[in-house]
C-alpha cells in the first residue's frame, strides 16, 4: 500500500495502535508513547495523513476537538492493518536466516537444489569433501 512518502512510519503506528477496535485521541497518544500535551502534533502528523488516505475515520461526525470523539480503521485501513501484522511465510524466513544467503547466486552449477543458500552450499561441499563451491574459488579458506 502507498503511504504519502514523510508519513509513512507514523501512519503505520497509528495503524498498528488502533487495529480492531476504536479509540480516543489521549488512549491513541499514550499507547503510542507520545506526550500528552501534543494533541495538535498528533493530529496534524498521525491522525491528519491517516484520515486523508482514508484509513482512520472518526465514529462521531466529523469534528476532531469533540471530548467523545474516537476514532476507528476504515475497511481500507484495516487491509492495511492485516498487511503489517501478518506473520512472514516460512519460506523466505528460512531463507533471510543466514545471513551470506544471496539472491543473485553467481553458481555455475544449473539446477542446484542450494542455488543462493551460501551456507547450505558450503556444508554440502565440506561434508562431501568436495572441492569449494565455484562461487568462491580464488578466495583462501580452509575446509
Amino acid at each position: 500500500m502507498n503511504i504519502a512518502k514523510g508519513h509513512d512510519e507514523r501512519v503505520k503506528k497509528l495503524v498498528l495502535a488502533i487495529g480492531k477496535a476504536s479509540y480516543p485521541r489521549c488512549q491513541l497518544v499514550a499507547d503510542m508513547g507520545l506526550k500528552q500535551g501534543s494533541r495538535y502534533i498528533f493530529r496534524h502528523n498521525y491522525l491528519k495523513p491517516a484520515y486523508e488516505m482514508g484509513l482512520v475515520e472518526m465514529v462521531y461526525g466529523n469534528v476532531p476537538t469533540k471530548p467523545e470523539q474516537v476514532y476507528r480503521l476504515t475497511p481500507k485501513g484495516l487491509a492495511l492493518w492485516e498487511e503489517l501484522t501478518a506473520p512472514q511465510p516460512a519460506k523466505q524466513e528460512r531463507q533471510n536466516a543466514c545471513p551470506h544467503n544471496n539472491v543473485d547466486c553467481p553458481c555455475t552449477k544449473e539446477g542446484c537444489p542450494r542455488h543462493g543458500k551460501c551456507c547450505e552450499c558450503v556444508k554440502h561441499h565440506k561434508e562431501h569433501g568436495k572441492k569449494l563451491p565455484a562461487c568462491l574459488r580464488g578466495i583462501e579458506w580452509e575446509l
